[in-house]
């Protein structure tokens, strides 16, 4: 009868913990999902943080999120699912709840900073809170929306009257993202606009500023980190 050595044993014994590490690990990440599914389906302010899970969410688990939007108990008064990697079809399903189901007509904070959303998904997203009723808070900053996203974003400004507070800071959408908001401020009730790091230029950053004289709302305007060239 063959025996093990001692390096076939702690070898052994290595697997066996990793393995039941792992399972614990998911289980662990599951019962925070299920936890999660259920501040949705109760309604009022949500917060899903990557730093509850341990793990980030995925495009399945938004998708899970997205459906149990449909059926909330009270209203959604804030929605925030932060730092995860949501995007494509994941943060399509959150969109289409949001523009589909009555339960998002008090929607007041939608934070979705610290996922990919890329051009695509801020398309999606501003589709889906155009003539919102009642959206006064926008965070979409470290989100890879990039030029398209945020020329999607500034034109919802002209439709978004609730819209007091949006944060886009770090999503490199450059001179043609700035032109955007440039064009968009005057129309736009914001309160903050914050675009922080987003190498645009000066003659850029300069049209921003000088539309701030025709917006009369606007009280913080933050562009530190800009100015590329």
């Amino acid at each position: 009868m063959s025996t093990l050595s001692k390096w076939d044993w702690g070898g052994w014994r290595g697997t066996m913990h990793a393995t039941i590490v792992k399972l614990w690990a998911t289980y662990c990440f599951s019962v925070k999902m299920e936890r999660s599914l259920a501040k949705i389906r109760k309604g009022g302010c949500v917060f899903i943080d990557a730093n509850d899970h341990d793990l980030p969410l995925s495009n399945s688990h938004a998708n899970e999120i997205g459906m149990a939007m449909f059926h909330p108990k009270t209203p959604i008064i804030s929605l925030n699912i932060c730092n995860h990697y949501i995007g494509g079809s994941g943060i399509n399903t959150i969109a289409y709840a949001i523009s589909e189901t009555k339960n998002f007509g008090e929607l007041l904070l939608l934070d979705l900073q610290g996922n990919i959303l890329k051009c695509i998904g801020a398309k999606s997203i501003v589709s889906a809170i155009t003539d919102h009723p009642s959206l006064q808070t926008l965070n979409m900053s470290r989100c890879h929306i990039w030029e398209e996203g945020a020329v999607a974003v500034a034109t919802c400004l002209e439709t978004i009257k609730t819209l007091k507070y949006l944060y886009l800071s770090n999503n490199d959408f450059h001179d043609r993202g700035a032109w955007a908001f440039s064009r968009a401020l005057p129309k736009s009730k914001l309160v903050i606009l914050d675009i922080y790091g987003n190498n645009m230029g000066k003659a850029a950053g300069k049209a921003i500023s000088d539309s701030v004289a025709l917006t009369p709302t606007l009280c913080v305007l933050h562009t530190s980190i800009n100015y590329a060239y």
